[in-house]
C-alpha cells in the first residue's frame, strides 16, 4: 500500500453499515475513514455500533468527521449531537462547508470540539458565503485571523468547477493557513458529479505531482463510493510512477 493518507467516506447510497463500510477499507490496507453525516445523523448510529467503530479504531483506523450539508449561520442544536460523537471518537478533523458558515458558528464549534480535532473549513460550488458575501479565500482567511486552529479542507473538483487553477490556488490558501484533508474526485469542470479520479478532465497526476514538490499531503479522502477502488488504485500508481 501507498505511503499517502487515503480514505474512504461513507456512502447512503451503497446499503452496507457504517461499521461494513469502514471494515471494508481496513480490509484493504486503508488507514482513514471519513464519516459524512449525508442522509443520517449520530443518532442513527446505535451503542453497538459505536463500540465497533472504536474497536475498527484499535485495529488501526483513523477518523474524520465530515458534518451535515445545512445552514449554519446559527448553531443548529443538532451540531451537538456531531460534535460529541466526534469527540467520541477521537476524529482527527471535523470539516464543515464554508458558504453558508458564520463566524459566530465556527466560535461555538470551537468551543466544544476537541483540542485534538481539527476544524476544517471546506470550498464549495458556487464558491461564495451568502452570509458575508466573501469567496472562499477571503472567508478563510479572515477566519484564521480571528481564530487559531483553523485548517482548510479541500475539494480539487469544487475548485475546477469554479473555474480556478487548482495548483494556483492551493498555494494561495496554504500562504494563510494549512490543508488537513484533500477531497478527491473527477468532474467535466461543469457538474459536480463525484467521478473517478480517471474519469473527468482534473489532471490529477499534476495536482499528486504539485502536492509532492511541496510536501503538502494531508489526508485524502476519495469522495466517492462507486469505483473508489479504482480511484485508490490510480492515486497509488501515478503517486509512485
Amino acid at each position: 500500500m501507498s505511503n499517502l493518507n487515503i480514505g474512504f467516506q461513507t456512502c447512503k447510497h451503497n446499503h452496507l453499515k457504517i461499521e461494513e463500510e469502514i471494515q471494508l477499507a481496513l480490509n484493504n490496507g486503508l488507514n482513514y475513514f471519513d464519516i459524512f453525516f449525508d442522509g443520517f445523523s449520530p443518532d442513527d448510529v446505535s451503542d453497538s455500533q459505536i463500540d465497533k467503530i472504536l474497536e475498527l479504531k484499535k485495529e488501526g483506523i483513523n477518523y474524520t468527521i465530515h458534518s451535515a450539508i445545512a445552514d449554519y449561520k446559527e448553531y443548529p442544536k443538532f451540531m451537538d449531537r456531531i460534535i460529541d460523537f466526534s469527540n467520541k471518537i477521537g476524529a482527527l478533523t471535523f470539516t464543515i462547508h464554508f458558504d453558508k458558515l458564520s463566524y459566530e458558528t465556527i466560535d461555538k464549534i470551537l468551543s466544544k470540539l476537541s483540542t485534538n480535532t481539527k476544524l476544517s473549513i471546506e470550498n464549495t460550488i458556487p464558491d461564495k458565503n451568502y452570509i458575508y458575501e466573501k469567496n472562499y479565500l477571503e472567508f478563510i482567511k479572515e477566519a484564521s485571523k480571528r481564530f487559531k486552529n483553523i485548517y482548510s479542507t479541500f475539494d480539487i473538483g469544487h475548485c475546477f468547477i469554479n473555474k480556478y487553477d487548482i495548483t494556483e490556488y492551493i498555494t494561495k490558501i496554504i500562504d494563510f493557513t494549512q490543508i488537513s484533508t484533500f477531497h478527491l474526485h473527477n468532474n467535466d469542470g461543469i457538474t459536480d458529479t463525484h467521478n473517478c479520479l480517471n474519469k473527468g478532465n482534473i489532471d490529477v497526476k499534476k495536482i499528486m505531482e504539485f502536492l509532492k514538490s511541496k510536501n503538502l499531503y494531508s489526508i485524502f479522502i476519495i469522495e466517492h463510493w462507486q469505483d473508489n477502488f479504482l480511484s485508490l488504485k490510480y492515486i497509488i500508481q501515478i503517486s509512485t510512477d
